[in-house]
């Protein structure tokens, strides 16, 4: 997977370059005086508050559209190099050198700006960015006809949908990368990686940056605060819930073995999860073993299958390492988490290597397919016997062998008996 640095660019990294261009295309007799003017009322109106950033930006893209209609691509190119030998002038130091920064450590950097891809371009290469994404006006014979090919524009939602789009198509590992915004107009890319930073943040974005735990920088401090944060293995909140989000899809992911047999509905990983747990809690407690560690290592034991998905053992004869695969993906998915919480993780998941706890853990597992196997005998499923079977012989602690030969011999429904009374009249 790729480590990236999404960011924003204008207010970010430099001066507003799409506000910038068009006075300057204005300032050289470039565009008709009424657009212009037009122009600079939109800016006041957005400055003054009296629309919304949202508001703006579908204005102000449309305008520009009628501004150029007619012109020649070549004739633009031209212009915009002139236009950002000067420009390039005013761009802080500091955003040249973060840019190096990020680059050295290999990280991939895509900017994303609602500013016309010409003069964007030219900056993005003095910049030394990888890729970005800009307004792109459409073009027919080499000139533009007035509209707008991109759409980032048209809705609140333009940004957070490229964003998705970046990070699937570049393959980005937000776990260990970073975005960069100074508004709250940012938040799509800033609530998407592990290390979410506000330059020099601007209205709503400073308190939201303080109550979210974004690392917040300026212009003369923002590679400390880099090296910080990557140091810090501090990980934004929204990265961190990405893994409650994932170990959900546990809910829905059936056990796989039990269609061999033509159960046709069964149980979910997260319903093996639990009852294995509870389990592991109770032979602990018998085997004067430390019932919590044993609990933690059996609720780890499966939490990669929300990435693997559940492998039962006629799948796992022909795979290389059903092993080596969980231990990868269950190191992936605590990658999210900040070092502390990663850290208990790991050490909760490394208690399996412990032959104590790894003879609970590996019992409870077994004792909760031993029971889920009585449970579809019962319901007729009569090779389900066959788990039962195999599995007994199996069992590691004299406590686990005892409570399977009675679990195997119960009623599945007999909890309940005297709980519920009928009442004869």
């Amino acid at each position: 997977m790729v480590k990236a640095v999404i960011t924003d660019i204008d207010g970010t990294l430099c001066d507003c370059i799409g506000i910038s261009w068009v006075r300057f295309l204005g300032a050289n007799k470039l565009v008709k005086k009424e657009f212009f003017d037009e122009h600079e009322s939109l800016v006041d109106a957005y400055h003054s508050g009296m629309i919304s950033h949202v508001e703006f930006t579908k204005e102000w893209v449309k305008l520009y559209g009628n501004m150029i209609k007619g012109k020649s691509v070549a004739s633009l190119q031209k212009m915009a190099k002139k236009f950002c030998q000067a420009f390039n002038k005013s761009i802080p130091i500091h955003s040249r050198m973060l840019i190096r920064h990020f680059k050295k450590k290999k990280y991939k950097i895509i900017a994303i700006t609602a500013s016309p891809s010409i003069p964007v371009q030219n900056i993005i290469k003095f910049l030394g960015i990888d890729t970005y994404y800009a307004t792109e006006p459409e073009i027919k014979n080499g000139r533009f006809n007035g509209e707008i090919a991109s759409e980032m524009h048209l809705s609140e939602n333009g940004k957070e949908k490229i964003v998705k789009d970046i990070i699937m198509k570049y393959g980005i590992d937000t776990s260990e990368s970073f975005a960069l915004g100074d508004t709250v107009h940012d938040l799509p890319l800033l609530e998407n990686v592990a290390y979410p930073i506000a330059i020099n943040p601007k209205g709503k974005l400073v308190e939201y940056a303080k109550q979210n735990g974004f690392w917040i920088a300026e212009y003369s401090n923002i590679l400390d605060v880099v090296d910080d944060a990557e140091a810090s293995g501090s990980k934004s909140i929204f990265e961190q819930m990405k893994v409650l989000y994932e170990l959900g899809q546990l809910k829905h992911l059936p056990r796989s073995g039990w269609y061999h047999i033509n159960v046709s509905s069964p149980e979910h990983v997260s319903d093996h999860i639990f009852r294995s747990s509870i389990i592991a809690y109770m032979l602990a407690l018998e085997e004067n073993a430390d019932a919590d560690k044993c609990m933690a290592a059996s609720l780890m034991h499966d939490v990669a299958e929300s990435r693997i998905t559940d492998i039962n053992k006629i799948t796992a004869k022909y795979l290389p390492s059903k092993n080596d695969g969980e231990k990868k993906a269950f190191n992936e998915i605590i990658a999210r988490l900040s070092n502390g919480a990663k850290q208990k993780f790991a050490e909760a998941y490394k208690n399996y290597n412990s032959k104590k706890i790894a003879d609970i853990v590996k019992d409870a597992d077994m004792l909760e397919n031993l029971i889920t196997a009585r449970e579809y005998e019962f319901n007729g499923h009569v090779h389900a016997r066959e788990w039962i079977n195999r599995i007994t012989p199996n069992l590691r602690t004299k406590t686990a062998k005892k409570w399977a030969n009675a679990l195997q011999k119960m009623d599945p429904n007999s909890w309940w008996f005297g709980i519920k009374t009928l009442k004869i009249r």
